[in-house]
């Protein structure tokens, strides 16, 4: 399961200019004989918190992050020679065969509300100029980098704040970091991108520096993080200027910057298939009233039944949490045990789940339920471990969506949506089939071009009686989108495309879409 979590404001600062390009759709980070610029940016870790805290997300080393940006070049390679402007309106050369670093912002500041640095003299007040909030010196209006207060910031060893200043840090101290930060040492530098041609879009692993700030509590706030050039080709004088461009928060297009969160968990139930001597998984569902539920504590589960000669089977193995109010158990059935007792396919067993109870937050007490006894029957494994003179051949699906309309209407702030994948067989009068090789993915059209919303092909969960998947709309910008499945049968891959087309909207105070 993926999710997004789009930047909630973002500002460029260029060195010694106090003007504020906090509104801008497209952030220009340059280098040259004029000096430099940076890219400041925030997201909140609110929304992930929230899904680890209600289960969705139970296990947080199963996260895995990535920082994404899209470059505002055109990818075609009839740019590479072609002028292109920085923030202050001087001629610039598209940058290539270099990196940026990401290091984290020590203090809290404020967007500001300027979007460009041309002076409208038509008019006494430009509106679209503006020296409030963060810029090269300040971090708030009047409060500037390394201050705590209004006015000029101490130098005090006293003060918390010192050797924080003008544009964040001073460049020396990034040269000085990034070494360590090269040598694998101790940085404020966390991450850094190598660009080739200068047309790459950004695409960061920061995992850890992400559940590592979630983890801590009470540890460094989060004040935001930062993109610039290698500090040693920050201060080049480059004539013309070098730069590279990103599409910022404040686009009107798709490609607005976002921290990719991605869960490493998909659910595959084998109940209708327990080969013997296969290690297979066992879930338990917790839902009241239809809704997934989660238990005050993990279940424990007991497989019981009878080996051929009538000795009893007694296997209690570890029970997991697979998301909100799913639990699962991973466990062998063998054929034999170390005494000698022989189990036979087509053998009914048992698992009973125990300890089962929530909390009823509508009457503010703990509700316990009884055991629950579900069954399974044993298979040959010989039916999974298909070996010999023939051949397997793949299998052919159709595919079919239900959960999202064709040409559906989807509020963004609905939430989350079940998504069922029905897959036909072809050629047979409504014959389906449970498929463990599903996966889907989500994308959008700009002109020709297909755009998938996700970095990898999604895995569609696999129950004991649907193959579904979780969407949900929070994480997607208004637009149309389209969904694709494919599935994988003996080295087959197979894409359905166009199973759904659909539109997420918001929809304002008068019922309008917008």
């Amino acid at each position: 399961m993926i999710i997004k979590t789009y930047f909630d404001k973002s500002n460029t600062i260029v060195k010694d200019s106090n003007i504020n390009y906090g509104l801008n759709p497209i952030t220009t980070i340059f280098y040259g004989y004029t000096g430099y610029s940076r890219y400041m940016f925030h997201f909140s870790f609110d929304y992930i918190k929230q899904l680890l805290t209600d289960q969705t997300f139970p296990d947080i080393f199963k996260l895995k992050h990535k920082l994404k940006l899209f470059n505002a070049g055109d990818i075609d390679f009839k740019w590479m020679f072609d002028p292109c402007w920085t923030l202050e309106n001087k001629v610039a050369d598209r940058a290539s065969s270099f990196d940026l670093i990401l290091f984290r912002i020590p203090q809290a500041w404020d967007q500001g509300k300027g979007y460009d640095n041309l002076v409208n003299t038509t008019f006494t007040f430009d509106e679209f100029q503006s020296c409030e909030g963060s810029n090269w010196y300040h971090r708030k209006s009047l409060v500037q980098w390394g201050s705590s207060q209004l006015g000029n910031h101490s130098h005090k060893n006293s003060d918390p704040y010192a050797g924080i200043v003008n544009g964040i840090y001073c460049n020396k101290y990034l040269q000085d970091q990034y070494r360590i930060f090269l040598n694998g040492g101790k940085s404020v530098i966390l991450r850094h991108q190598h660009f080739d041609l200068g047309s790459e879009n950004i695409e960061i692993d920061i995992t850890d520096i992400i559940n590592r700030a979630i983890l801590v509590e009470g540890g460094e706030p989060n004040h935001g993080y930062c993109l610039a050039f290698d500090p040693f080709l920050e201060i080049k004088k480059a004539n013309p200027i070098q730069s590279i461009n990103f599409f910022t928060e404040k686009t009107s297009t798709w490609f607005e910057p976002y921290l990719e969160t991605s869960y490493d968990e998909d659910i595959h139930d084998n109940r209708q298939d327990m080969f013997l001597d296969v290690p297979r998984r066992l879930y338990f569902y917790s839902n009241v009233g239809g809704v997934p539920t989660n238990l005050n504590q993990l279940p424990s589960v007991k497989i019981t039944g009878n080996f051929e000669n009538g000795e009893e089977i007694e296997i209690v193995p570890e029970v997991k949490q697979a998301t909100r109010g799913v639990y699962f158990t991973e466990v062998m059935i063998q054929s034999d045990d170390s005494n000698g007792n022989e189990l036979v396919p087509n053998r009914m067993l048992f698992d009973t789940w125990s300890n089962l109870e929530y909390y009823n937050e509508r009457f503010d007490k703990t509700v316990k339920m009884k055991d629950q006894t579900l069954e399974f029957t044993t298979k040959d494994s010989s039916e999974f471990n298909l070996s010999g003179d023939s051949d397997f051949l793949p299998r052919q699906y159709s595919p079919t969506i239900y959960g999202i309309k064709y040409d559906e209407k989807i509020q963004r702030d609905e939430g989350f949506r079940k998504v069922y994948v029905e897959c036909s067989i072809p050629f047979t009068v409504q014959q389906s089939e449970l498929v463990d090789d599903l996966y889907y993915m989500i994308f959008v059209k700009e002109g020709d071009k297909i755009i998938n919303c996700f970095s990898e092909w999604q895995p569609i969960n696999k129950t004991f009686n649907t193959n579904y998947f979780m969407f949900d709309s929070r994480t997607f910008l208004p637009r149309t989108y389209y969904l694709d499945v494919i599935t994988r049968s003996n080295m087959e891959t197979k894409r359905h495309a166009n199973l759904v087309k659909f539109e997420i909207v918001n929809i304002d105070k008068d019922g309008y879409y917008n």
